[in-house]
């Protein structure tokens, strides 16, 4: 596979492929930015959240989320909605499991080789990523089962990780091609 030709390791493809400083033309330079982009057709990428809800999300449809670090919660409260009862009231089968209304922890079962991002390279990924973080936070702001203070915890969260994403109304020049202007991103 050619991504592994350009970059080693994520890390690499991170801190080198993805530093729009250092960018040129090359084959590498542009298959970095054509999948940070989802413009290449590879992996999550390509069927981001703009591609697979994007036109959902400027129709009337409600939106309901269920994010991965609140798995379990997420899931009983639109259940709860759903069903008219009041959350954690009876027990939900999440992936074969029970629970009356308790708690399940949502871990990574994959090993880390030790290659962790570096501050560097988290930041080029979150400028790379910028369009896709502001697609993720209308996605959470047109969600009808978060409160308020849940939408907010979960854009703290996204602080933590990509700061001037989270904060940002959309992505400049530094975006990789996201438009101030795109009609999207500014009803964030």
């Amino acid at each position: 596979m050619v991504f592994f030709r350009c970059w080693p390791t994520l890390k690499n493809f991170t801190e080198v492929g993805l530093n729009v400083t250092e960018a040129g033309n090359s084959t590498c330079d542009t298959l970095a930015r054509n999948i940070a982009r989802g413009t290449y057709h590879c992996w999550h990428n390509y069927w981001n959240y703009e591609r697979t809800y994007g036109p959902l999300l400027d129709s009337n449809k409600k939106v309901y989320v269920v994010r991965t670090e609140h798995l379990w919660r997420d899931f009983d409260e639109i259940e709860a909605a759903l069903v008219g009862s009041e959350s954690g009231s009876g027990p939900t089968t999440v992936a074969g499991q029970k629970s009356g209304g308790g708690s399940k922890e949502v871990t990574n079962r994959f090993e880390r080789n030790g290659d962790e991002l570096s501050l560097l390279g988290r930041q080029n990924l979150c400028r790379a990523l910028c369009r896709e973080i502001q697609v993720y936070k209308k996605i959470l702001r047109l969600s009808v089962n978060l409160s308020a203070a849940e939408k907010n915890k979960t854009l703290q969260e996204l602080a933590k990780t990509c700061p001037l994403e989270a904060d940002e109304a959309g992505c400049g020049k530094e975006g990789e091609g996201v438009l101030q202007n795109d009609p999207l991103v500014h009803s964030v």
